[in-house]
């Protein structure tokens, strides 16, 4: 369960970096890219944090 909790976060925040950049270099809207960006950012913090959380009940 920890391992597809630990994908699902990768996952998450690949696309949504990856929209952020498409969206900064491609879409005429150059403001959009932040949203993205933010949301790619926090999927990596919780990404992070689950796995200390996982660590520390070793």
């Amino acid at each position: 369960m920890e391992k597809l909790i630990k994908t699902g976060f990768t996952v998450a925040a690949s696309i949504y970096v990856a929209q952020a950049v498409y969206a900064l270099f491609i879409q005429e809207n150059k403001e959009i890219y932040l949203s993205y960006l933010q949301t790619g950012l926090l999927f990596i913090a919780l990404g992070y944090l689950e796995r200390l959380r996982v660590e520390r009940r070793r």
